[in-house]
């Protein structure tokens, strides 16, 4: 189930087809307004089901608190109806992989690639840099700050000229 991608950008995955232009990743922030996690959440399965509608069948999330698992889990709901499309865990460093095996939705992933060997200040930038390497849509989720891993994360696929959906919510509804 595992391929441990050392420092490294370069795609390994196991899944036959994979191709990054059947592939959507996701970034969000974290912390989501309680009062609205319903509305994003069913924002982001019309979205993945319109990707699937547009070809895409292969999902990577970075398995962080709020968006991550909100998408992973909007992934394997829509697996049920699509049994073709495929959740893929994108792990900065391989330690954070204990934490992960105790969620369900992480061990139904159909691969998973972890980015760097050990925990180093750069592993969750890195993480998100091959997310968007290895795909050619972003679904993101923001509040509009322009710091953060969202922010990075987004800038980073616009550099790379990926198709981006964007989710925007007030921050003052925290």
């Amino acid at each position: 189930m595992e391929n441990i991608e050392k420092d490294s950008n370069t795609l390994n995955f196991s899944l036959p087809g994979f191709s990054p232009d059947k592939t959507c990743c996701f970034t969000g922030r974290r912390k989501l307004p309680a009062d609205k996690i319903g509305e994003i959440t069913e924002i982001i399965e019309n979205r993945i089901e319109k990707a699937i509608s547009d070809g895409y069948e292969f999902f990577i999330s970075g398995f962080a608190d709020g968006t991550d698992l909100i998408a992973a889990e909007a992934v394997l709901k829509l697996q049920q109806k699509y049994p073709h499309i495929h959740l893929i865990g994108a792990i900065p460093y391989k330690s954070r992989l204990k934490a992960l095996l105790k969620l369900d939705c992480f061990n139904r992933c159909s691969d998973t690639q972890v980015v760097c060997e050990e925990y180093v200040p750069e592993c969750y930038s890195r993480r998100n840099r091959f997310m968007v390497d290895s795909s050619s849509l972003v679904i993101a989720v923001t509040d509009g700050k322009q710091t953060g891993g969202t922010a990075y994360t987004i800038n980073y696929a616009l550099k790379k000229g990926r198709e981006l959906y964007i989710i925007r919510f007030d921050p003052q509804e925290e």
